[in-house]
């Protein structure tokens, strides 16, 4: 059988797939590292809190006070987990990709 042959409908747009799989996975590389590496700002819900002020969670008695470096610390934490769990998935689809590539080129040229 020949290469031609063996090829089909899968192996013929496995080479594009295998790109988008290796470009998706910089991309998530490249994206993660800047949320893991950045520095933050202390937000309170959807607002971005001042040096000073207080963010309360909650209502009426069961309401959690907290200040601006406190939430800081905590979207900091947060965005460092979040990014090196991206850092991981993209690196790991990335080179998922590029090894996925390298065997159709492989399998393709016989």
């Amino acid at each position: 059988m020949s290469s031609t042959e063996r090829q089909g409908p899968i192996l013929g747009c496995a080479i594009p797939i295998a790109l988008a799989m290796a470009a998706a996975g910089i991309w998530l590389l490249s994206a993660s590292w800047g949320l893991a590496t950045s520095e933050g700002r202390a937000m309170c819900g959807s607002r971005e809190m001042e040096e000073g002020q207080v963010c309360l969670r909650g209502v009426g008695n069961d309401a959690v006070r907290s200040d601006a470096d406190e939430e800081k610390r905590g979207d900091e934490l947060a965005r460092r987990i979040f990014g090196w769990i991206g850092i991981a998935a993209g690196g790991a689809i990335g080179v998922g990709g590029a090894a996925m590539l390298v065997v159709v080129i492989k399998d393709r040229n016989g």
